[in-house]
């Protein structure tokens, strides 16, 4: 009997699915993530499966039966955005395959922004286009405008696709120097922009002149600069409505070594370049030697003239004050006289104000006695000696007068002198009652009035308490 042996090949297929991890269709953001590592697997079958990749990126490492695993390690870049990968497996001899694909989504900021405009050069009231571009990235990029240090609203952008924006604006010389910027903000909060600092071409603007002294005296060194604001600088020209221009010039300035009369005048600076022209004019007068002189002496006039006048006004405040002071002596003196008034007893008592060396300030020098009699509180001796004199001559004139023409001595009311006299007592002492006057002779009066021995007494002691 014959033994045949046949060795039997059975084909069958994997008992698990193909299975693909390391990605589960997840963000990845740029660059925080830099490598990926993506596994293929499937066990069992025969032939063993074979693995496949369909990434044109990354290295490949596998294993072999009954577990088949393949991986794939690759590092991760903004281009695998929105790309695939697939892993495949199939055996020899049979219909079995399987696949797996995965998307990639990545997530990143732009690498570059640009800043252009669409002019060049600059020139005021110019109308231009500043446009701004970013490289791709995902999401797309947002963009802030700065015009200097203000940010430009959005109102004034226009989207022209994902990844360009622009701007549009007429300048003028105030625009010159600025700071234009554009910048975008990534997926992690990272600054990139771009800037230009604008050179604006405009004419020559807000032309003026200085000039230094502003006074300028005959032989005085002058100086007239001329200042304007332009882009480029401008070139400067002067001219003159004096007699010449008699001057250094330099650039800007003019130099006069020098001056005199003949410089007055008008000096005009004309600034011009490429863009415009702008004229100045400033007016200088030159001051003669003989006017500064002029100047000196009506300034030493006034000062006389104002020393004059404080010194008459202190002569007049003293010569005013003395007679003031002579005034109320002689006042005071009239009124000693006129209040002596008779006695009953035929004699006079004098109730006369003494003349005191006091300032008069409305106080009472007098204290009252009774009975409209007063008596000066402060008498000196050469005082009372005179008061003496003075009512024993009275009394002895009265021995001498007619009966008639004397005071009765039994009555009430006094009789006096003269109706001056009656009058000073009624407005001195405060009385009131109206006596019938009578007139002494000529002996009686110069009895009463006092002596020239007396008067020079008197006048001496003024003198001195003066």
């Amino acid at each position: 009997m014959v033994k045949k042996s046949i060795v039997l090949t059975v084909y069958y297929q994997p008992h698990t699915k193909l299975n693909m991890t390391g990605y589960e269709g997840e963000i990845i953001i740029l660059p925080t993530s830099k490598m990926l590592t993506l596994i293929c697997s499937v066990s069992g079958g025969n032939p063993a499966p074979t693995i496949t990749w369909s990434c044109p990126y990354g290295q490949l490492e596998s294993t072999s039966a009954p577990d088949v695993t393949s991986k794939r390690t690759f590092p991760i870049s903004s281009t695998m955005n929105g790309r695939t990968c697939k892993c495949s497996a199939a055996q020899t001899g049979t219909p079995w395959s399987e696949e797996r694909t995965v998307t990639f989504v990545i997530h990143f900021g732009p690498s570059s922004i640009d800043l252009t405009i669409n002019k060049s050069p600059l020139v005021s009231h110019d109308t231009v286009t500043f446009k701004c571009a970013t490289a791709d990235s995902n999401p797309a990029p947002k963009i802030e405008w700065y015009n200097g240090k203000e940010v430009v609203p959005d109102a004034a952008i226009k989207v022209v696709g994902d990844f360009t924006q622009s701007w549009t604006i007429r300048i003028d010389r105030h625009f010159d120097g600025r700071k234009v910027m554009c910048r975008t903000i990534d997926v992690n909060g990272l600054h990139i922009n771009d800037f230009m600092v604008l050179d604006v071409k405009y004419g020559p603007h807000n032309t003026t002149m200085f000039v230094s002294p502003q006074i300028i005296h005959e032989g005085d060194d002058v100086l007239i600069t001329c200042l304007t604001d332009s882009n480029p600088d401008p070139s400067y020209s002067f001219d003159t409505t004096s007699d010449q221009l008699d001057g250094t010039v330099i650039r800007n300035v003019v130099v006069i070594r020098n001056a005199n009369f003949s410089h007055s005048g008008n000096y005009t600076c004309v600034t011009r370049n490429n863009y415009g022209t702008h004229t100045a004019t400033v007016a200088i007068n030159i001051i003669p030697r003989r006017d500064i002189e002029c100047v000196g002496c009506v300034g030493w006039i006034v000062a006389t003239v104002m020393l004059i006048l404080l010194l008459v006004v202190l002569a007049a405040v003293v010569a005013v004050a003395i007679l003031r002071r002579r005034w109320l002596t002689s006042l005071l003196e009239c009124l000693r006289r006129k209040q002596s008034k008779p006695a009953a007893n035929g004699a006079y008592e004098n109730t006369a104000f003494e003349s005191q060396n006091t300032a008069v300030s409305g106080q009472e020098l007098y204290e009252p006695l009774g009975d409209r009699t007063q008596q000066p509180i402060y008498e000196d001796v050469d005082t009372q000696n005179d008061k003496s004199k003075t009512e024993a001559s009275r009394n002895k004139a009265l021995k001498t007068e007619p009966a008639d023409a004397r005071p009765s001595s039994g009555g009430s009311e006094h009789m006096y002198v003269n109706k001056e006299e009656l009058n000073t007592e009624n407005e001195i002492g405060g009385t009131h009652t109206k006596a019938e006057p009578f007139y002494a002779n000529a002996r009686a009066l110069k009895a009463i009035l006092p002596s020239k021995e007396m008067r020079n007494k008197r006048k001496k002691r003024r003198e001195r308490q003066t």
